[in-house]
């Protein structure tokens, strides 16, 4: 958590340093009176949860996952890929996508989990982080 620049010292009176469990690499530590110090690989890229307790709808330009028990219902533009992966990089699952999808996810087991939706170019449409439970 400390470089040349940045010096935080040890975890404080929060006394704790705590990995992030939906974005591999990243840690937060607490300080004295400096709040919550985040650190994480460069290039790492942040996603906002969406989970599996409620009807939840993720959506980004013409791309959207909407998630209700253990299906995943998938909309797209165009001829597009959806991937689920571990946190730590493991692909559970693929699947084509070309306008409305439903897909299940009886077979994945209960934890976090990425979607990502990538277009036919590989541009990536879409990409959010699951709770599975």
């Amino acid at each position: 958590m400390n470089d040349d620049l940045h010096q935080f010292g040890g975890p404080g009176n929060g006394n704790f340093v705590q990995g992030d469990m939906n974005t591999f690499g990243v840690v937060y530590m607490s300080t004295v009176g400096r709040g919550t110090i985040v650190g994480a690989p460069e290039g790492t890229q942040f996603v906002e949860p969406i989970t599996a307790i409620a009807p939840v709808k993720a959506e980004i330009g013409k791309a959207s996952l909407t998630m209700q028990n253990r299906s995943l219902q998938v909309s797209v533009p165009s001829e597009s890929k959806l991937e689920i992966i571990t946190v730590n990089g493991k692909t559970l699952l693929t699947a084509d996508v070309n306008g409305n999808r439903s897909i299940s996810l009886k077979k994945i087991p209960n934890g976090k989990y990425i979607a990502k939706v990538i277009d036919a170019n590989g541009k990536m449409l879409l990409k959010k982080a699951l709770a599975i439970k």
